[in-house]
C-alpha cells in the first residue's frame, strides 16, 4: 500500500483479515471436508492445470544478454518458442 507507514498498513491488514476470514466456529469445523472428500467436479477445479503427457525438465541455461533481449521481446511463450526452434534445429 503506497504511502502508508508499516504501522498503519499492518493495522489495516489486521482489521481487514478478521472480517474477510473470520475464525471458524466448532460446528463449521465439524462440517468441513478435506479436499479429497469434495465432489469430483469441484476437486477438478481445485487441481490446477492438468499435467502434460510428456513433462518438460527445468534447466539453467546461460545465454548472451542481447539474445535474451530478442527472445523476451517476442512476448509470452518465448521459452516454448526456444524449445520449438531447438527441436527443429536438431530434427527432433
Amino acid at each position: 500500500m503506497a504511502g502508508l507507514s508499516m504501522k498503519s498498513s499492518a493495522s489495516r491488514f489486521s482489521m481487514c483479515s478478521s472480517t474477510v476470514n473470520p475464525e471458524w466456529s466448532a460446528p463449521e469445523v465439524a462440517r468441513a471436508l478435506r479436499a479429497d472428500q469434495l465432489p469430483a467436479p469441484l476437486r477438478a477445479k481445485l487441481g490446477g492445470r492438468p499435467k502434460a503427457a510428456a513433462t518438460k525438465e527445468a534447466v539453467k541455461l546461460r545465454l548472451d544478454p542481447d539474445l535474451l533481449v530478442v527472445l523476451r521481446a517476442t512476448g509470452d511463450g518465448w521459452q516454448t518458442r526456444v524449445n520449438r526452434i531447438l527441436r527443429e534445429r536438431f530434427a527432433l
